[in-house]
C-alpha cells in the first residue's frame, strides 16, 4: 500500500533525524549504554513472545510520558508508528493516560509528539487545536 510506504519512509527518517545527535552523545559519556539497550531491553524484554510489538510500544510510550522523557518518547512513538500503530491511537494513548499522570504531562506530550512534524497535517482534534499550536510558537 503507497500510504503505508510513504509513512514507513517518513518514520525512518524522522528516526535517522533523531538517532544521529543522539548516538555520539552517549558514546562519548557512557560507552557500553548502546550495547545494554541492544541486549537487555530489546534482546531479552522487546523479544519475549508474551507480547506483540505493538502492545510493546503502547507500554513504553505509556512509560516515558508518566516520566516525563520527551527525547525517549519521541523515539518510541516513531517505534510505535513502525509497530503498527496509528497516529489517531498515539493521541487516543495520550488522552487515556490524562487522569492517570495529569494534564501537565499529558499536554507537553502532544506539544513534544506535534513538534516533530509528522503528525501536523493530518492529525485529530487533540494535535490541531489552534490553542495548543499557537502555544508552541
Amino acid at each position: 500500500h503507497a500510504d503505508d510506504a510513504a509513512l514507513k519512509s517518513e518514520v525512518d527518517a524522522l528516526r535517522a533525524e533523531v538517532l544521529a545527535p543522539v548516538g555520539p552523545k552517549l558514546a562519548s559519556l557512557v560507552p557500553d549504554i548502546g550495547g545494554l539497550a541492544t541486549s537487555f531491553a530489546y534482546g531479552q524484554v522487546w523479544s519475549r513472545p508474551g507480547l506483540s510489538l505493538r502492545a510493546r510500544s503502547i507500554v513504553t510510550i505509556g512509560a516515558l510520558i508518566a516520566l516525563n522523557c520527551p527525547d525517549e518518547l519521541k523515539l518510541h512513538v516513531l517505534r510505535g508508528l513502525a509497530n503498527g500503530l496509528t497516529k489517531e491511537e498515539v493521541g487516543e494513548l495520550i488522552l487515556q493516560l490524562t487522569p492517570y499522570v495529569g494534564f501537565p504531562l499529558t499536554v507537553s506530550a502532544v506539544l513534544w509528539v506535534a513538534s516533530f512534524g509528522l503528525f501536523a497535517a493530518s492529525y485529530g482534534p487533540m494535535l490541531l487545536s489552534p490553542r495548543l499550536n499557537a502555544s508552541q510558537h
